[in-house]
């Protein structure tokens, strides 16, 4: 009897301990939600997965294979979004919930996301017209070099005839653009790859130790890089790599200005040159439009948008404006070795968007003077005007950093003739 009680005794203190935990982890969830909102994070960049409650059981299985910070939490008894402006579209959570609780889409009924209109092979409205990457909403690096080549390979096998210069042009020399060349190329095809800048598109505008997060990726022809996080310089490096040994040619520096219908292709007029195509792909990011302050002084020289190499600013007093990934590891590379005296503005009361690393590392770098609640008034040349919780602070300052995002490059597409659809959850396709 007196081991029955113990043993009765046992099991109740096991399982007031484990409803306790439960509890204890549903309120600490549903604060970190809370904080998300508040900050303004729970809306979604692009993507974001939706649960169906009907379906959830509760396995907690998306929670433990994404490798983002706080994008799903199980509150009351099934997984629910905690901060969408985390996710980044790795999908690990749609393919481990074993009842296919969960869709990833883009945007959510807060806040629609804009993306152009695609057929299931990524075909526009306009016939002949191919949206890949970014562009289409696909950020992170695996899908983009997925979608990549898929759009090419459907580009490639529409073509009728024998185009005058090139099966296909390719616009952009990110991760898609070069997996979309890469595609043609093993395909036999021919194809013309453009980018306005230097090869790598947006990933050359990172900071030089912006960590990429990547699952496996498959290059064409190339093969199979297994999936890791990598720096920028480790992501360019392996795409430097891929170029070479497929013998991928890049025009850089070279602008798409012009496109018509031209019988069953295009007619296309770049900076460099006109060309008669059979196909295009417009792998180009959404980024192309930095986001603007819209403030007082921001066309001055000293604003910029990106940051590619800190080394060469020492000694000043620099605002970095932003509460990404990006935005972080701005402020660190600038402040690092006390080159530089950096206050990172962010208009959130905390950091919820980027990595746990990135804000270890801000909080661990000195020099970094981080204002929450604080939104850029006037930009002048000596200085940099901010409320911050309500009151105005004027700060000495010789550079802003405006680290906030990108636009659609919605007038690029207008010209083109490309729909553009406003998404308040929509199911994205994977291949």
């Amino acid at each position: 009897m007196d081991q029955t009680l113990v043993l009765l005794s046992s099991l109740g203190a096991y399982v007031a301990g484990r409803f306790g935990l439960a509890v204890w982890r549903d309120r600490r969830s549903k604060r970190v939600q809370a904080e998300a909102r508040a900050a303004g994070e729970g809306v979604p960049a692009t993507l974001t997965p939706w649960v169906d409650p009907t379906r959830c059981v509760c396995s907690a299985q998306c929670v433990r294979v994404c490798p983002e910070a706080d994008v799903l939490r199980v509150i009351g008894g099934r997984a629910q979004l905690v901060n969408a402006a985390a996710c980044v579209g790795h999908a690990r959570c749609v393919a481990a919930c074993p009842t296919q609780a969960i869709e990833l889409v883009f945007g959510s009924d807060a806040r629609g996301v804009e993306v152009p209109r695609l057929r299931q092979d990524f075909e526009t409205n306009v016939r002949g017209l191919y949206v890949a990457g970014e562009l289409g909403g696909m950020g992170l690096i695996a899908n983009a070099v997925t979608q990549g080549s898929a759009a090419a390979r459907a580009a490639l096998a529409s073509v009728e005839g024998t185009p005058e210069d090139a099966d296909v042009l390719i616009v952009g020399a990110g991760p898609a653009g070069i997996a979309a060349a890469l595609a043609v190329k093993e395909a036999g095809g021919r194809y013309l790859l453009i980018e306005q800048e230097d090869w790598g598109g947006a990933i050359r505008h990172y900071p030089r130790q912006h960590l990429v997060m990547t699952r496996d990726v498959h290059f064409p022809s190339y093969g199979t890089v297994t999936g890791r996080t990598m720096s920028k310089d480790e992501l360019i490096t392996l795409l430097d790599s891929v170029l070479t040994s497929e013998g991928i040619e890049v025009h850089e520096h070279e602008r798409l200005e012009a496109l018509r219908r031209d019988g069953d292709g295009f007619r296309v007029r770049t900076s460099r040159r006109t060309a008669r195509v059979g196909r295009v792909v417009l792998a180009v990011g959404r980024r192309g439009s930095p986001r603007r302050l819209e403030v007082p002084g921001e066309d001055l020289a000293k604003v910029q948008y990106v940051l590619r190499d800190a080394e060469g600013f020492v000694g000043e007093d620099i605002l970095v404006v932003g509460g990404g990934d990006s935005a972080l590891q701005a402020a660190v590379a600038l402040a690092e070795g006390g080159r530089n005296r950096v206050t990172l503005s962010y208009r959130g009361a905390a950091f919820t968007r980027p990595k746990a690393a990135n804000i270890e590392r801000v909080q661990a770098t000195e020099g970094i003077t981080v204002l929450f609640d604080s939104v850029v008034q006037r930009i002048q040349p000596d200085t940099v005007e901010l409320l911050v919780a309500g009151e105005v602070q004027s700060l000495p300052n010789q550079r802003v950093f405006a680290m906030t995002g990108g636009v659609l490059p919605t007038a690029l597409l207008e010209r083109m003739g490309v729909e553009v659809e406003l998404h308040f959850g929509r199911e994205v396709r994977f291949f």
